[in-house]
């Protein structure tokens, strides 16, 4: 089961960002250790890895109230500990990946309209949103969230419209972020893996059986799978095992909670221990600290 770094800053009482300390590795030599450290221990997981989807938090979300895909909520998911960042990439029409999981703009800004018809000026001119809670500064381009993460803790990019694969993994490679990257997606990542095969690559599972798909991707190490897989939601594709199974193969599992997330707020876990007792790696989540309290309860943090 996949651990996260843990050491003391040597910051020489300097905590400025520049002098804050390495909380990241390479990402595949993670995966490795992880799987490694899963047969060493056969019963059980001793490491799962948390996921901040959209960068939120419990706290960014239920008290500082912060806009997903924002900056400011990747800052407060690097200060309660999370391991990694989920973030969505979408092009804008003058051709530079900006961070948004809708495709319009609606919901987390005070403009109207599609991304794909917004230049990156007229985005930079625009107020992030949460609720009635409004944010200067427009929205972040894939390079400005790339910089704030960097060295600091891991990202999944979740490509919904991108400009190009070879224009994605340049913006990776020009910030020197090709080992703290990795690329969700289908139809993106052949070319992602032609145009760089160090960046990790992490695929939609939707059976075991469909690992043999990726069999040529040896930078597929982490896939992921729908929650219906572990939480009963949906009995023809309930598949407890399929984490198990992909250890035996010598991969890592990653699915998330965000359906239960709320049962989280209100004290049940029941969700939460289903997915452990199912061996999932990474679990994804809009409410980091919580999840983070619990595994650290059973030890497993």
């Amino acid at each position: 089961m996949l651990f996260a770094i843990s050491c003391t800053p040597n910051t020489g009482g300097d905590t400025s960002k520049t002098k804050e300390y390495r909380r990241v590795n390479h990402l595949l030599d993670e995966f490795d250790r992880a799987v490694r450290a899963i047969h060493r221990n056969e019963e059980h997981p001793t490491r799962v890895f948390i996921v901040a989807h959209r960068a939120n938090t419990y706290s960014g979300v239920n008290e500082k109230y912060l806009p997903d895909n924002s900056l400011l909520a990747i800052e407060e998911a690097i200060a309660v500990g999370a391991d990694m960042v989920e973030l969505d990439v979408r092009a804008t029409k003058d051709g530079v990946h900006v961070l948004m999981h809708n495709a319009t703009i609606d919901a987390t800004t005070n403009g109207t309209g599609n991304v794909a018809d917004k230049t990156l000026a007229e985005l930079k001119k625009l107020k992030m949103r949460r609720g009635s809670k409004y944010y200067e500064g427009g929205v972040p381009t894939l390079a400005e969230a790339l910089e704030c993460c960097k060295d600091r803790i891991y990202i999944n990019l979740d490509c919904k419209d991108i400009v190009s694969e070879r224009k994605l993994v340049e913006d990776i490679e020009a910030a020197g972020m090709q080992d703290q990257v990795m690329i969700y997606g289908g139809s993106y990542l052949d070319k992602c893996f032609k145009f760089n095969p160090n960046i990790a690559l992490h695929p939609y599972l939707g059976s075991i059986g469909d690992l043999g798909k990726y069999a040529n991707y040896w930078s597929a190490v982490l896939f992921q799978f729908g929650y219906y897989k572990y939480d009963m939601s949906d009995a023809k594709q309930y598949d407890p095992e399929i984490a198990r199974q992909l250890h035996e193969a010598d991969k890592l599992g990653y699915s998330n909670i965000l359906n239960h997330d709320a049962k989280l707020k209100a004290g049940d876990y029941t969700m939460l221990d289903r997915f452990l007792d199912c061996e999932i790696d990474f679990i994804q989540t809009d409410y980091c600290e919580l999840v983070d309290a619990y595994l650290k309860e059973k030890g497993l943090r």
